[in-house]
């Protein structure tokens, strides 16, 4: 038997069950038929001195109380409930906004003021923080940048990164017209390790929300799922070798994508070699359920870049919506620098705004190239450049910082907790 035992709740990760608590810890337990009784009281005796350590540890902090919301519950799909009829599209109406602010707090203050600013006009904006002293910094940025403090809500709660779109949950719409969650495994790409409070929090999330959290074993990053909430999705390869240890048959995950993602197709295309998320949001966005924009290397670049992206525009142009094929239209991706990076594709959108990032270190011309381009494609919406210099460096962008929480679903359980 293999058991975790997470912040609100055991999670397991097999296809099965998972039984909810209120335990503030992590840990793992394995126990095999060749434990004998005498075993087995060593480690009961260990796990409860781990408990009560880790227990200590925890009293200080003050995360969502699951006791405060309703119980959610995280186990495979279960067909007793309303089926899962499709994951909303992000240009869709939201209810509100997730920052995961930790960082953008600390190294990135400028930013997150500007995000606050902006996107509080369309949405209640959640901002996650670690504590009382993040909040203290989070209000400063707001003042010196002239943005009135209350436009924010700060949610305690500890976070081991600020990349929510990777780590947070997928929202699935179901046949009743209730919510609930999808959750697959995250780690990190990178020498941090692992990230097990960021891959904890889809359960912490559907707990103060009162719905359903299932979990698929797959790992998957949420930038690396972009879908026209019409049941077509987009991933780049880097989704399959990443899974490559779980000896699925290509039936067998598509299975899977289907029966939690109500994916009627999923297109898998190559990712900009060299870019390092691998991500199919750094180069593919759509912006209604029949138009994708994507990514379009320039001359200059390598014939590697060029034939990828080309490539990736081709299968995603072939894909079918309604009987018609989808619209392409593309955008200039500016040539690396430094050997990262510009993203014009990595943009969020919140109730008729986009915001899309801006870099000081390209061509305007070009830039306003692709600003027209989405005014065309989107002539009621607002367009919005956001300066996002600070963040070249990180390999994430606009898209990779935000979460929006569908409409169909009723934010006020995190409201509750956030001051």
């Amino acid at each position: 038997m293999r058991a975790f035992c997470v912040l609100f709740g055991w999670k397991s990760r097999a296809l099965g069950s998972c039984q909810i608590g209120f335990l503030p810890v992590f840990c793992e337990l394995r126990i095999g038929a060749w434990i004998s009784e005498f075993h087995l009281m060593k480690i009961a005796l260990l796990f409860a001195a781990i408990l009560v350590s880790v227990v200590q540890t925890f009293a200080q902090q003050e995360p969502i109380s699951a006791e405060k919301s309703a119980k959610a519950k995280r186990d495979s799909f279960n067909r007793s409930l309303p089926l899962p009829i499709r994951i909303p599209g992000e240009f869709g109406k939201l209810s509100a906004v997730l920052l995961s602010a930790n960082e953008l707090v600390h190294f990135h203050p400028e930013l997150f003021a500007t995000l606050v600013g902006h996107i509080s006009e369309r949405a209640p904006v959640i901002a996650i923080v670690a504590g009382p002293e993040q909040i203290l910094n989070g209000r400063e940025a707001l003042e010196e940048a002239g943005v009135d403090r209350d436009r924010v809500h700060f949610l305690v709660h500890q976070l081991d990164s600020m990349w929510i779109r990777d780590f947070g949950p997928i929202f699935i719409r179901r046949s009743d017209g209730s919510g609930s969650i999808v959750d697959t495994y995250y780690s990190a790409r990178d020498e941090l390790g692992s990230r097990p409070l960021d891959d904890q929090f889809p359960l912490v999330l559907a707990n103060a929300l009162g719905i359903q959290c299932s979990y698929v074993p797959i790992s998957l990053e949420g930038g690396n799922l972009v879908h026209n909430g019409n049941g077509l999705g987009v991933s780049s390869l880097k989704l399959i070798e990443r899974n490559r240890f779980r000896n699925f048959s290509g039936d067998e995950f598509t299975g899977l994508m289907n029966t939690y993602f109500t994916l009627k197709t999923l297109t898998f295309v190559p990712s900009i070699p060299g870019e390092q998320t691998g991500h199919a949001d750094m180069f593919i966005t759509f912006v209604n359920p029949k138009t994708a924009v994507i990514a379009q290397a320039l001359p200059e670049e390598t014939e590697e870049v060029r034939s990828h992206i080309e490539r990736a525009s081709q299968l995603v142009g072939e894909q079918l919506v309604e009987g018609r094929p989808v619209q392409v239209h593309r955008i200039p991706l500016p040539p690396r620098k430094d050997g990262m990076w510009r993203s014009y594709t990595n943009v969020f959108y919140v109730n008729g705004l986009m915001l899309v990032p801006s870099y000081s270190d390209v061509d305007p011309a070009l830039e306003n190239q692709v600003m027209e381009t989405y005014r065309e494609l989107l002539p009621k919406w607002e367009i919005l450049p956001i300066p996002a210099d600070d963040l070249i460096q990180t390999g994430g962008f606009l898209h990779c910082l935000t979460l929006g929480i569908p409409h169909f679903i009723d934010p006020s359980g995190l409201l509750e907790f956030s001051e």
